[in-house]
């Protein structure tokens, strides 16, 4: 998140990029430095490698330089305190506060900031005994205050507003409204990180990606009771993931049949049959790649997409990128053969690879063990097209955290591949694209808004 030109660079009240900064930091370090007790007049942000004994000694030095003596707080993610204690901080001594917060808000007021290191969450859901469990899951994380608990859906808009939290959890089925209306709602009035969480049933899927489509950040399932420690870490894990994320409203949805087509290159280029396209995501990517698909003409080659899901939801996801399509959007069958004007999403649970008899391409799906912890894998997918011969493949990592991609991406481009990575500045998880930057797999880094365009210029390019 932030690179190591930041080391104790301080942003004060007097810097211009504090103009009205209201900022939200998540599992990173950051040194505040106070005129007293509570009023605080200048911090740096760092990563967790940058703390270090050279750290406390550059801040020693600029100490000693200074006309008046400062306090410190040094607030660091639960999982370093023994490093911090383990630092020798000298003369500054007592002056340095330190505070272990996972999440740290700052907000600049007129004569200082306001800092606070506990999240604050709405939930709504029209059970009480699961509003019960998740406040007791919220607990447990450690750092977050549910602020409102709301079982009247037709309450939730005008609470989520009235306490105006740094995230929502959000029922799906609930009486009266259910989850996709009331998201629906509250975007028409304001922007709030909201996390659906659902039973993740067939029927509940296509609802899952309305409310995604409509500005939800992430959904989650409900937990068995058995579960509940795996739930409280994917809990925690998506919380932060979504309130670091970008706080901007979600686009209306671009198809190609309304965008201006002169930007569009030939379809003649997508009728080859020695072109495929291969793209992966996780987080953000079910929305990404829905505006992705929507953007592409009707005749495009055979796609395979990886978006890591749960098992039951690749067919919901599949099914509602095909009521938007042109062409068709199917969750991928073993075994069955690949066809041009078709997209191929792999299975929750499964790995999908793509496997060759002569130039027929037929989709493998496997059982096999999970790969950088996914299942499916877009590693697994991106190695299988890496072993075809005589084809010309195009191919991409969406937004997404993590590192799954970024080395099957790095083999694909060694092949003759043209490769990209979505940039950080669209991405509402920049972990699978930068992991593909950093190795060099990426030819192009390119925003959101463009992919569908680079996937068609890239076509005409990579021709045999």
């Amino acid at each position: 998140m932030f690179k190591s030109d930041l080391y104790l660079k301080w942003f004060t009240l007097a810097h211009p990029h504090m103009e009205g900064m209201d900022s939200t930091f998540t599992n990173v370090c950051i040194l505040l430095a106070c005129i007293d007790d509570k009023k605080y007049d200048g911090f740096t942000v760092f990563e967790a490698r940058d703390l270090n004994q050279e750290f406390v000694t550059k801040l020693i030095e600029r100490d000693k330089k200074s006309d008046s003596p400062k306090k410190y707080v040094l607030y660091t993610p639960p999982f370093l305190k023994h490093r911090v204690d383990a630092l020798n901080w000298h003369s500054l001594g007592a002056r340095v506060s330190k505070k272990s917060s996972s999440f740290i808000h700052l907000k600049k007021l007129v004569d200082g900031f306001y800092v606070r290191d506990r999240m604050r969450i709405v939930s709504v859901d029209d059970s009480p005994v699961m509003l019960k469990f998740l406040g007791h899951a919220m607990d447990e994380i450690g750092f977050i205050d549910v602020v409102a608990r709301v079982s009247d859906s037709t309450q939730a808009v005008e609470t989520i507003l009235k306490f105006n939290p740094d995230l929502v959890t959000m029922d799906i089925q609930m009486p009266k409204k259910n989850g996709v209306q009331v998201v629906t709602e509250l975007f028409s009035k304001k922007s709030f990180m909201v996390i659906m969480v659902s039973s993740l049933t067939p029927e509940e899927g296509p609802q899952v990606f309305e409310a995604l489509n409509a500005g939800a950040f992430d959904y989650l399932q409900k937990p068995k009771l058995e579960n509940k420690k795996q739930f409280v870490e994917d809990l925690s894990e998506k919380i932060l993931l979504a309130v670091s994320g970008k706080k901007t409203k979600n686009k209306p949805l671009q198809t190609y049949s309304t965008r201006k087509k002169e930007s569009m290159v030939s379809n003649s280029s997508l009728e080859r049959t020695d072109l495929i396209w291969c793209i992966g995501a996780s987080t953000g990517g079910t929305q990404a790649l829905t505006q992705v698909m929507t953007s592409l003409p009707t005749k495009i080659p055979p796609t395979f997409i990886v978006q890591h899901i749960p098992p039951v939801f690749s067919k919901s996801f599949a099914d509602s990128l095909n009521n938007l399509c042109p062409f068709t959007v199917k969750e991928a069958e073993n075994g069955e053969p690949v066809l041009a004007n078709h997209v191929y999403i792999a299975p929750g649970g499964l790995q999908m690879g793509v496997r060759q008899k002569d130039m027929q391409l037929q989709i493998d799906l496997s059982d096999s063990m999970p790969v950088n912890r996914f299942k499916p894998s877009v590693d697994y997918l991106f190695k299988s097209i890496v072993q075809l011969k005589g084809f010309n493949v195009v191919a991409g990592i969406l937004t997404g955290m993590g590192k799954d991609g970024a080395e099957g991406l790095l083999q694909l481009k060694k092949k003759k591949a043209l490769t990209f990575a979505q940039d950080e500045s669209t991405c509402a998880v920049f972990g699978m694209p930068r992991a593909a930057i950093e190795i060099g797999a990426a030819d192009n880094v390119v925003s959101i808004d463009v992919v569908a365009q680079t996937l068609l210029t890239l076509s005409q390019k990579n021709s045999a």
